[in-house]
């Protein structure tokens, strides 16, 4: 094989393995992801109609005034839940209420949506940063201040379960059809978590 031939792991166009069409359920599919990914979530959700569900943790849905994707546009008229942590620069909770892409998308959206904010936060709060920094923090003294810029202040344990929990719900209640109480609750079971009406 020389250095032009195709990267793509099934370039030889080989058979799917023997009953993996079956081990999934392709009728009803979610989304979800972190920053850009979050936001290429919620597009895919706009554009792709195979998609049912889908989760944004603190992506930005295109850089306003001018250049909004067009789910911010336009919203979407599925299940859709937003995740955000921090500040605005004007020191309001991240939220729909506070930042135009999400606070449009929002508006225009006719599906069930849930917004929580991590408020002690930040942008890497949804990342493996919330639980590895402490552990290198803890063998090479990290500066506090690179480690509250990443992932903030909030508990890292209570965060790991408060994102495996509302992830977990969120598609169990929408995929699944499973009753989730969690989202009948007025305020977050979890300290450092806010639910954004």
């Amino acid at each position: 094989m020389g250095d032009n031939a195709p990267r793509h792991p099934n370039y030889t166009q080989d058979d799917l393995p023997d009953g993996l069409s079956s081990a999934l359920d392709l009728t009803h599919v979610g989304i979800f992801g972190h920053s850009a990914g979050g936001a290429a979530a919620a597009q895919a959700m706009y554009e792709d109609d195979r998609f049912d569900v889908g989760i944004d943790m603190d992506g930005t849905l295109g850089y306003m005034p001018d250049h909004p994707l067009p789910v911010a546009e336009h919203g979407l008229d599925l299940p859709f839940m937003l995740m955000e942590s921090g500040y605005t620069s004007d020191d309001e909770l991240d939220s729909h209420l506070t930042r135009e892409d999400r606070l449009s998308s929002w508006q225009q959206s006719t599906g069930w949506k849930y917004d929580i904010a991590i408020p002690k936060g930040m942008h890497y709060t949804f990342t493996n940063y919330q639980v590895l920094m402490p552990q290198i923090d803890s063998n090479l003294s990290l500066s506090p201040g690179i480690i509250q810029s990443s992932i903030g202040t909030a508990n890292a344990d209570e965060m790991l379960e408060a994102q495996i929990t509302y992830v977990a719900s969120f598609f169990e209640l929408h995929l699944k059809g499973i009753a989730q109480e969690i989202f009948e609750l007025k305020e977050s079971p979890f300290e450092e978590v806010e639910i954004v009406r």
